[in-house]
């Protein structure tokens, strides 16, 4: 995963088959003063066609920033006083695409 200067996002999985993932650029009118970055980094059970956030990114105008966990993906309301909240998850599926 890389994070662009500009907010995008660009996210490669190299397993047996490369799959790659860009996500459009964030015009943002404000100045970022702080930011929090929240990573995956225990292992998790695998549901079917459920969600798994394996990325979170918090951007604030104001100069203070409140503590983040991956489990406050479930709970939005976390966020509402951010300006710009970024989530990459995965999601496994029992279709073929």
């Amino acid at each position: 995963m890389k994070l662009k200067d500009n907010y995008a996002i660009d996210f490669n999985i190299n397993t047996t088959a490369m799959v790659s993932y860009k996500t459009d650029i964030q015009d943002v009118d404000y100045e970022i003063l702080a930011s929090s970055k929240v990573y995956l980094t225990e292992f998790q059970k695998i549901e079917i066609n459920q969600e798994i956030p394996v990325a979170i990114m918090i951007y604030n105008s104001r100069s203070s920033m409140k503590s983040f966990a991956m489990e406050d993906f479930f709970s939005p309301s976390r966020f509402e006083d951010m300006d710009l909240v970024q989530a990459v998850t995965l999601t496994f599926t029992d279709e073929n695409t």
